[in-house]
C-alpha cells in the first residue's frame, strides 16, 4: 500500500487483528494511521487507557485517533462521548438549552 502511494490506513481495526504500535514501530515512518479504538467491545476504562497510549505513542503526530469501524446506535449514546469528549459536551449542552 505504501509503494502504491497511500498515506493513511483507515481503519486500524484492533477486531480484525491489527494492532496500531506493531504497526508503527514497522510502518510508522511511511505512512500515517487512522481508527483504533474499539467503541463497540472495549469498556470506558479500556478506552481511557488506549486514548492516552495512542497519545503517548504518536506524541509527534502519525495517527487520527478514531474509531476502528462503524456506529451502532447504541455505542452513540454510551461511548461515542468517550472518544470525543468535546463532542459529549455540546450533545449535553444543547439538551440544557
Amino acid at each position: 500500500m505504501i509503494r502504491a502511494g497511500y498515506d493513511c490506513i483507515h481503519p486500524v481495526d484492533t477486531q480484525a487483528g491489527l494492532n496500531l504500535y506493531a504497526q508503527n514501530k514497522e510502518f510508522g515512518e511511511s505512512i500515517s494511521f487512522m481508527g483504533h479504538i474499539d467503541i463497540i467491545t472495549w469498556r470506558k476504562e479500556q478506552i481511557d487507557k488506549e486514548i492516552s497510549l495512542a497519545e503517548n505513542e504518536f506524541e509527534k503526530g502519525g495517527l487520527i485517533l478514531g474509531s476502528t469501524c462503524g456506529i451502532s446506535m447504541e455505542t452513540v449514546n454510551d461511548k461515542l462521548g468517550i472518544l470525543y469528549p468535546q463532542w459529549q459536551k455540546e450533545k449535553i449542552q444543547k439538551r440544557m438549552e
